[in-house]
């Protein structure tokens, strides 16, 4: 006989004490007549979690197993020593950062036998935080952790003072257009509204799933290595208590300043750290980061080079969008559902005639040619003298699995069988393809495009600088 599961734990609620309500997860056991809708959603949500969990840790080793080879064949050791080290190296200590995001975030320092001590920047997919607002106007903050046993736990806070009003502010207008947000999504990719991957009782400040902050973390971090960009940091996946985490390498430099900004101002292109300025712009346009602001672009004194941090906010679900081309006509491309935000997009904007170095388009020409490559090869639309001169790893389809295991990695879901649910799958490919029209756009305009107002929620570049100078930096 199954012994009675837990039932949620009330815990009475004193003058400035916080309320929870916390549910075990692992193990789980049900009995009785009766289980509550709560129960059936968090047992299939942990059922789901391992089966996620288990792809997600092959698909990423499949990819490292081919970023490896691109590497070697750049002859690139030291990425390959610090991806290695990002991978497998033992941690030394770890301690919690104060941080504004709605990710909890630990400080890492890893003992690499070849690089010493690293010090990385740590996300768990249990420590997502979401928000709900319930018929009382009541704003609940949802987070998950994992205990001392293994077992997952998500913890509920009744939010109160100024925040309360921010946050209820933000979830009001976000629960307004909920309908339409579903609706949108749903007609993007042709699928049912119910099939979108995005719970809908629990909605954070970002429209995605749990998790996918740790996942776009480490994608983005592929596609910045894949194209040689340096635009942002080496980022790994690893296991933990069987749930995910991305270690990022810590960033050179520091968070945006008044005085690298008025460099920038003063010279636009011909600023300090303009080539690597332009690189992080093109990555944000490929990864559809909406999550660029001040505290997220770095620039380094010494190197006099731009990077970019947290890129979890990026590779959202998308909408219908289009982009206007030099030429006056228009281009479909999806748009992510929270618009874009990339303070880099809005400098590089700010003049015209600057365009991508030689060097990064040379990688996404050849990118995005072995992957179309591949497609033709393995379709038989090429010719056999034509087959004969494709590289090895153009005809293995080398670049194209990566780009595709990392979209699977994003996007696509499992039942609790541990099955693919046709509706994420499809989710994937069609981002995969939507990458490939972002990376043709940079290869024929060599710049990123101007985005609409409706795509785009623009940081005024002289708005940026008086909160610069209001944080004291």
């Amino acid at each position: 006989m199954l012994e009675a599961s837990p039932s949620p734990q009330n815990v009475p609620k004193k003058p400035g004490q916080e309320t929870r309500e916390i549910f075990l997860l692992n193990p789980f056991s049900e009995t009785g007549s009766f289980i509550s809708d709560n129960q059936k959603k968090l047992n299939a949500y942990n059922a789901k979690h391992h089966h996620e969990t288990e792809r997600s840790a092959n698909l990423a080793a499949d990819i490292e197993t081919k970023l490896d080879s691109v590497l070697a064949d750049r002859k690139n050791i030291d990425a390959l020593s610090f991806r290695k080290s990002l991978c497998e190296a033992p941690i030394i200590t770890r301690s919690n950062i104060g941080s504004g995001s709605n990710n909890s975030v630990e400080q890492v320092i890893l003992n690499s036998d070849e690089k010493g001590e690293l010090i990385t920047f740590a996300k768990n997919e249990t420590g997502e935080t979401f928000y709900l607002i319930d018929s009382e106007q009541n704003v609940f903050k949802l987070s998950q952790t994992v205990n001392e046993t293994g077992e997952i736990e998500i913890k509920r806070g009744i939010i109160t003072g100024e925040y309360k009003s921010q946050i209820e502010k933000l979830l009001i207008e976000r629960n307004k257009s909920e309908s339409k947000r579903r609706f949108d999504v749903a007609g993007y990719y042709d699928i049912p509204m119910d099939s979108i991957p995005v719970d809908e009782d629990i909605i954070g400040l970002k429209y995605m799933d749990r998790g996918h902050a740790v996942r776009s973390e480490y994608v983005s971090s592929v596609i910045d290595i894949l194209l040689n960009l340096d635009a942002s940091q080496q980022t790994s996946l690893r296991i933990e208590n069987g749930t995910l985490s991305s270690f990022q390498l810590q960033a050179p430099g520091e968070a945006l300043t008044s005085n690298a900004l008025d460099n920038f101002l003063e010279n636009k292109s011909k600023c300090s750290g303009a080539k690597s300025l332009m690189r992080l712009a093109c990555l944000d346009f490929l990864i559809k980061q909406a999550d660029r602001h001040i505290d997220n672009i770095f620039y380094d004194e010494k190197s006099q080079k731009y990077s970019g941090i947290d890129n979890g906010g990026a590779n959202e679900l998308s909408v219908d969008g289009e982009v206007s081309l030099p030429n006056g006509e228009t281009y479909k491309m999806g748009m992510p559902v929270d618009t874009y935000i990339s303070i880099p997009l809005d400098m590089v904007y700010m003049d015209e005639e600057w365009q991508i170095d030689k060097e990064a388009l040379t990688k996404m020409r050849e990118l995005y040619f072995n992957i179309l490559n591949y497609i033709k090869y393995i379709n038989g639309e090429l010719s056999p003298e034509e087959s004969a001169d494709l590289p090895e790893h153009v005809r293995h389809g080398r670049d194209a699995k990566i780009i595709s295991d990392s979209y699977k990695l994003l996007h696509e879901r499992l039942d609790e069988d541990g099955n693919p649910i046709p509706e994420t799958t499809k989710i994937a490919k069609h981002e995969a393809n939507e990458f490939m029209k972002r990376l043709a756009y940079l290869i024929t305009y060599k710049r990123p495009p101007k985005l609409k107002k409706d795509n785009h929620s623009e940081q005024m570049i002289p708005i940026v600088k008086i909160m610069l100078q209001r944080y004291g930096r």
